[in-house]
């Protein structure tokens, strides 16, 4: 039977493991100082170089991001399709694989926008014409009249000074109003002198996102070349967390979307067969289906909501037939369809992901729709931070275990040269 470790023995490991570590930090904090005094005049004047260059070129993003508006959309269509261009350019040339490639989104917005989207401002117009009239709105507040004459004098006077109060911030607030509409006024007539910037830059678009585009790979060899060899596999890792899981967005969550709606459409078409009033809006409603598909958690709740909604201003019996058409589409969609399309790249409690959608949504429709992915990036840039600060540091550019457990990254070696996203290097060899 082994002996008991005394409480001095086991003192004195603790005392050999400190001073151990204490020998560790001294060694680390030398060659961060030897690091520091091998830094040269010259290399300071070149960090200071790049850091004025890249605050320069977001100030001037931030001042003219109206101007830029096609070229930001022209860089999220490049990055949709550029699996697609890579793909053709195994078997043929680069530049008329993107050729191939951008007429197919010419004739795909084309599409839209002569066959869908007259088709849905007329349903549009039709269900504006289900919504309360001056009349309506007028009766409405006939009844609210009658009904407050009818309350007991104590709770008359409770309305009262509520609608007192109400009025009162109104008032208070008036200053206020006002500077938001001079202020509103002020940002027009700039949007008005930006038009012809704006313009000009959706006519060019075409054009850049063909150079984007035949010369992607180039782009990236010379970012990598440019890069300081200390940070450049750092910098392609970052690259890869955000690649990745935006890659899953557009791959998963979008074609889930695109199947939802078809589903819905679907489903409306036979109830529309069946003599139901509401098919009417068959086009808009599976539109709106398909957007929500793309906000986790909180999506599919407001699309049940609005369906039942569109539906009650017909009849309660529609509204209700509504809500079972898209419940029912939702479990095929989660039974059938998910399984095979799901990309756990939102392995983030249901919790957090509705706290980071209602914060983002204080800065438009267009960041709740990003709310996953970017809470997704930004949970495993964390992870990847805390993985690189460890004692002992996770080598650069290794991403941490969870997500290459979760299937989010390749296993495959990448080369020692340019650390990229796989979707970055795929295609023929370069000739």
């Amino acid at each position: 039977m082994a002996e008991d470790i005394s409480p001095e023995v086991g003192e004195d490991v603790k005392q050999d493991a400190l001073a151990s570590r204490a020998a560790a930090s001294r060694e680390t904090w030398r060659r961060f100082g030897l690091r520091l005094r091998a830094i040269t005049p010259a290399g300071l004047a070149r960090f200071f170089l790049a850091a004025s260059a890249i605050v320069i070129l977001v100030l001037v993003l931030r001042a003219t991001w109206i101007a830029l508006t096609p070229f930001i959309v022209g860089a999220i269509i490049a990055y949709v399709v550029l699996p697609f261009v890579n793909w053709l350019d195994r078997y043929l040339p680069r530049f008329l694989a993107v050729v191939l490639v951008l007429l197919g989104v010419v004739a795909l917005v084309g599409g839209f926008m002569s066959q869908l989207a007259p088709v849905m401002g007329q349903q549009i117009f039709r269900l504006s014409q289900l919504l309360p009239d001056r009349e309506a709105i007028q009766q409405f507040a006939d009844d609210l009249r009658q009904w407050y004459r009818n309350l007991p004098e104590p709770q008359q006077v409770l309305v009262t000074n509520l609608f007192d109060q109400l009025g009162e911030s109104v008032r208070l607030n008036l200053d206020v109003y006002f500077s938001q509409v001079v202020d509103l006024t002020i940002q027009t007539v700039l949007n008005l002198v930006n038009t012809v910037a704006f313009v000009l830059g959706f006519l060019v678009v075409p054009a850049w996102l063909l150079a984007v585009l035949k010369d992607q790979r180039s782009g990236v060899e010379t970012i990598d070349r440019i890069l300081p060899e200390w940070m450049r596999a750092d910098f392609w890792a970052f690259v890869r967390i955000a690649d990745r899981t935006f890659r899953a967005f557009i791959d998963g969550q979008l074609v889930l979307g695109i199947i939802v709606g078809l589903l819905v459409y679907g489903g409306l078409a036979v109830l529309e067969k069946l003599g139901a009033n509401i098919a009417d809006y068959k086009l808009l409603l599976a539109l709106f289906a398909g957007l929500m598909q793309l906000i986790p958690s909180v999506g599919p709740i407001i699309a049940g909501v609005v369906f039942f909604a569109a539906g009650a201003m017909v009849s309660l019996e529609s509204g209700l037939v509504l809500l079972a058409l898209y419940f029912v589409v939702g479990q095929l969609v989660t039974r059938f369809v998910a399984p095979h399309l799901e990309r756990r790249y939102m392995d983030i409690h249901p919790a957090i992901l509705v706290l980071a959608i209602v914060a983002l949504s204080e800065f438009g429709v267009f960041w709740v729709l990003l709310a996953a992915p970017l809470a997704a990036v930004l949970r495993d840039t964390y992870r990847y931070i805390n993985g690189r600060l460890r004692e002992p540091p996770r080598p650069a550019g290794v991403l941490p275990a969870a997500a290459e457990s979760a299937g989010m990254i390749s296993s495959e070696p990448e080369p020692s040269t340019i650390r990229v996203p796989l979707a970055y290097r795929r295609g023929r060899a370069r000739r």
